[in-house]
């Protein structure tokens, strides 16, 4: 429960704190006094966004704190997820600057918007007429009845298994479509195949075959150039040979004068055998080189064929036409083993779907079961607020799987006897809606820890008997969890086991809204003057007095 809550330059708020009870603590005031910057404020501590706007006007930021009990509420494995301190009683705070700049803190620990907005989940529900929208929402009738089934776990494991085939189905459908896609290209793409294949490509062939027909087309020239060489430097009169030969004899004359040139000498023989080779190795090559015009011309229709290929396919080298070839095997493979994967998804397919079939038919058993608990309590509660004939059904439809089963789901409602039920939310008013959004969370907070709740004006609408009724069954509710509740309603201001009023302050330079504790005394006053207007009779004190007796 919401113990103390701290609001620092807030809108009208210059500074209040408001120390609030267990049960039913109820907040008055005329309209305008800032009831509504409360609500603000209590949005803030759930994770609401928040507008530079509710700053109040000349301070730097606006500070909402709330002091809450949690112990009550589970929340161990959240605070662990977190790495938060699990304090009590936890500190929730908001700072909103002036500049835009947002910051929310969990017992003095930074979290961001969504772990707060995640917490806030948990320990505040805020319920004000704009909230009976849930009523239009499929999944607020689906997770109501599922809560009260107590089914929550099944409907998560439920949603798990759709989930799977839901993806199986797109990649089903998916494989289905690359399929036929590919099915229609299958002869033009096993042609193409079969023709990179039949052409026996290996990679570096092109320049293996280039440098030969290189070399064959122009034998006569590499043979005439070489044997110039081996002659110039074997063969000749004065040849290299010959010369060098001579050389070394003279220097082998110069080594016995002076020692120094027996380095030299040996440096020239070692150059005259390596002339020697490189002459002789020149005469090997170009000796096995043969004019032979029928292997050029089978090159010359070879390099033909592939340069032919390259130019059909868009690519420029042969290592590219493997890739291609490649890459055909990989899309014809796909497509004659797709038979045998589509198989295989079908299967899991229809596995996985009736397992769904079951899952969901269990989940609208309990469905239709708590539908029954809910529509009779809702039932009983608005005869005790004014709607004696009121007549409230869960209907139920089996459609196709879907993310909440198999079920199409409507609320039906009506206010009067022999009218025929309709949609809830074409057939009630809107206290009709709030006074069954009422019975709900009541019920819910007979069976379940809920957190602490506000209602903002639910009892518009109604008044007299109808209106007592109505804070008769907050104060039930209170009984349970703590409420929180702002009404212009006497007989429901007297029914709260706490009692607070908003109200302006004005001096000569601003306007601030403050809030006061009632003690009994100061409830009489209170609720006389929501009876009679600003002129309290005695009249109106004695009706008060009697309310809160």
């Amino acid at each position: 429960m919401l113990n103390q809550l701290h609001v620092k330059n807030f809108a009208l708020i210059e500074d209040l704190t408001l120390s609030l009870e267990p049960g039913l603590n109820i907040i008055t005031g005329e309209t305008g006094a800032g009831k509504s910057i409360l609500l603000g404020a209590l949005g803030l501590l759930s994770g609401q966004r928040a507008e530079t706007s509710v700053v109040r006007a000349g301070s730097k930021k606006c500070i909402v704190e709330g002091e809450f009990s949690l112990s009550s509420y589970g929340l161990n494995a959240f605070f662990n997820t977190h790495d938060l301190d699990n304090e009590e009683p936890t500190i929730i705070r908001r700072e909103i600057a002036a500049s835009g700049k947002s910051r929310a803190f969990i017992n003095d620990s930074p979290v961001t918007l969504a772990i707060l907005k995640e917490l806030g989940e948990h320990i505040i529900d805020i319920h004000s007429q704009h909230s009976n929208v849930l009523f239009t929402q499929p999944e607020f009738s689906f997770k109501l009845l599922d809560y009260f089934a107590e089914q929550r776990e099944d409907f998560l494991l439920y949603q798990s298994v759709y989930k799977r085939w839901a993806k199986c189905k797109r990649e089903l459908a998916e494989l289905k479509e690359l399929q036929r896609q590919e099915q229609l290209n299958f002869e033009f793409n096993q042609f193409q195949f079969n023709e990179l294949s039949a052409t026996n490509l290996e990679v570096g062939e092109q320049d293996k075959l280039e440098k030969e027909f290189e070399i064959l087309n122009n034998a006569e020239a590499i043979r005439e150039h070489a044997s110039w060489v081996v002659n110039k430097t074997l063969y000749q009169s004065n040849s290299v040979q010959e010369l060098m030969k001579e050389s070394i004899t003279a220097l082998e004359k110069l080594r016995g004068f002076d020692e120094r040139y027996e380095s030299l000498e040996k440096r020239f023989s070692s150059a005259y055998i390596e002339v020697k080779d490189i002459a002789e190795e020149v005469e090997v090559m170009s000796g096995s080189i043969q004019s032979n015009a029928q292997r050029v011309q089978e090159i010359d229709d070879r390099l033909g064929v592939l340069f032919a290929l390259q130019k059909k396919y868009n690519v420029s080298s042969i290592e590219q036409l493997i890739t291609k070839k490649d890459a055909l095997k990989e899309v014809l493979d796909r497509v004659l083993g797709s038979g045998e994967e589509v198989s295989q998804l079908e299967l899991e397919l229809k596995e996985l779907k009736q397992d769904l079939l079951q899952k969901a038919d269990l989940i609208t058993k309990g469905r239709k079961k708590s539908g029954k608990v809910i529509s009779n309590s809702v039932i009983n509660d608005l005869k005790l607020m004014g709607i004696e004939q009121g007549q409230l059904s869960f209907d139920f439809k089996e459609v196709d799987l879907f993310s909440y089963g198999k079920d199409q789901l409507n609320i039906l409602f009506s206010a009067n006897k022999g009218n025929k039920l309709g949609p809830l939310v074409k057939t009630a008013s809107g206290g009709e809606l709030s006074r069954i959004m009422l019975s709900l969370k009541k019920l819910m907070s007979e069976q379940y820890a809920l957190p602490t709740i506000v209602f903002d004006e639910i009892d518009t609408g109604a008044s007299g008997e109808v209106a007592n009724k109505i804070g008769d069954v907050m104060r039930e509710m209170g009984s349970q969890m703590q409420v929180i509740t702002i009404t212009h309603l006497p007989q429901i201001a007297a029914k709260g086991n706490a009692h607070f009023k908003v109200f302006k302050s004005h001096s000569e330079t601003n306007t601030t809204s403050k809030i006061k504790v009632l003690n009994k005394q100061n409830r009489v006053e209170e609720i006389a003057q929501m009876l009679s207007g600003s002129e309290v009779s005695d009249a109106a004190r004695k009706n008060a007095l009697e309310l809160l007796q």
